[in-house]
Parts: C-alpha cells; sequence; structure tokens
C-alpha cells in the first residue's frame, strides 16, 4: 500500500469532526493494528474514514472536533460480501488529538 502525504486543511477542509464510535483492529499478518474513526467536514459532508496506526489512539466521549498530525492519503483494498474487492481512499494519521 502506497500512502501520499496530503495537505489536510485544503483537502479535508479546517474542521474534522469524527463521531464517538470507534473501532480497534487488531493487527493482522503484515498490517499493522489502527483505530478506525467515521469522520465528516464542511468539504465533505458524506463522510470519510479516518485511521490511526497504533493501539493508544484517542478515544471521543461524544462527537467532537480533531486534529490531525501527519495526515496521508492511501488506497485500500476491501473484500465485499460477495467475494469480490473494491478499492476504497482512505486517510491514514500519525496522530489525532480531541480539539
Amino acid at each position: 500500500m502506497i500512502k501520499f502525504p496530503i495537505q489536510a486543511q485544503k483537502f479535508l477542509g479546517d474542521k474534522i469532526t469524527v463521531d464517538k464510535k470507534i473501532e480497534i483492529v487488531p493487527k493482522r499478518g503484515v498490517e499493522a493494528g489502527y483505530t478506525r474513526y467515521l469522520a465528516t467536514s464542511k468539504k465533505h459532508p458524506e463522510g470519510f474514514e479516518i485511521r490511526v496506526e497504533g493501539g493508544n489512539a484517542a478515544k471521543p466521549t461524544r462527537r467532537q472536533e480533531v486534529l490531525l498530525t501527519g495526515v496521508k492519503l492511501a488506497q485500500v483494498r476491501n473484500r465485499t460480501p460477495k467475494g469480490k474487492y473494491a478499492y476504497e481512499y482512505v486517510i491514514y494519521a500519525d496522530s489525532l488529538k480531541l480539539a
């Protein structure tokens, strides 16, 4: 998987809001474990996925704004329920801090 550094404020917008619900995905094979967040912003109101590698990511208690550092864009391959593959773009961040 190739990760491209991006300008987070230009691409995602100034205010990024994450949901209270998070999912901690354990390490599988060569892929490191990560924490999955569902987020929205004014530029992308339909929502997008943020992944923070490592198990010590912030845990929001409610829907709240966050600050991202080390933001990268990656194309990941996910398996569909029918057994086929779908390619999706995912935002990876080195750290996520609650604002």
